[in-house]
């Protein structure tokens, strides 16, 4: 669903809205009440780069929620150098692992969301939707499940294609990855960051 900008008058604050897709199918109420569940379970996580969420509900049938607005770009936008992105994405980890170590798996990290707000820092939001859609299935894991070695798979696939300026586009990163065929990184890409990526 769209994330909309909003003024949250109770608290004097901009909060960033996601509002879901009315859920239609039983799997799909089902998958709702997961989401909802997971939701309340990352609204606990408090971390430097993890938007705090604030409120979760349902209106009329669809699921929103409600968490802290992030002023920046997200890494398509920032296009960070080799040397940024290693910085930002090292944030991302730290994030990741703290939220691991809660129990909770992110399940949909990708360019998109990763955004470095103005003090340059990273901020990985969309946590508790892991799974929701099957649009960035090529930063899950091949097997396709949920966990901890998705969030992980996800921040490297994540790299290699901000490496590459984003010209993966919509390639199916994991039968590329599994036969090893991802195209060449380009050649001003440090050596260390090959090792991480491979």
């Amino acid at each position: 669903g769209p994330v909309f900008k909003a003024w949250d008058t109770s608290h004097q604050r901009f909060v960033a809205v996601r509002v879901m897709e009315e859920p239609i199918t039983q799997p799909q109420k089902e998958m709702q009440e997961r989401i909802m569940r997971d939701l309340r379970t990352a609204a606990a996580l408090r971390h430097p780069s993890i938007p705090q969420i604030f409120e979760v509900g349902t209106i009329k049938g669809r699921t929103y929620l409600s968490r802290a607005f992030v002023e920046g770009q997200n890494l398509p936008r920032a296009k960070p150098g080799a040397v940024d992105l290693a910085r930002h994405l090292s944030h991302v980890a730290e994030a990741v692992q703290y939220a691991h170590g809660e129990g909770i798996v992110h399940g949909n990290i990708t360019p998109e969301n990763i955004i470095i707000d103005t003090n340059g820092r990273a901020q990985l939001v969309e946590f508790g939707l892991g799974g929701l859609t099957d649009e960035k299935l090529s930063y899950v894991t091949p097997e396709g499940s949920f966990t901890p070695k998705s969030d992980i798979f996800g921040m490297g696939v994540t790299m290699y294609e901000v490496l590459c300026d984003g010209k993966l586009g919509r390639l199916d990163i994991q039968p590329l990855a599994t036969q090893g065929r991802m195209p060449p990184l380009p050649d001003d890409v440090p050596d260390e960051l090959r090792k991480i990526i491979a």
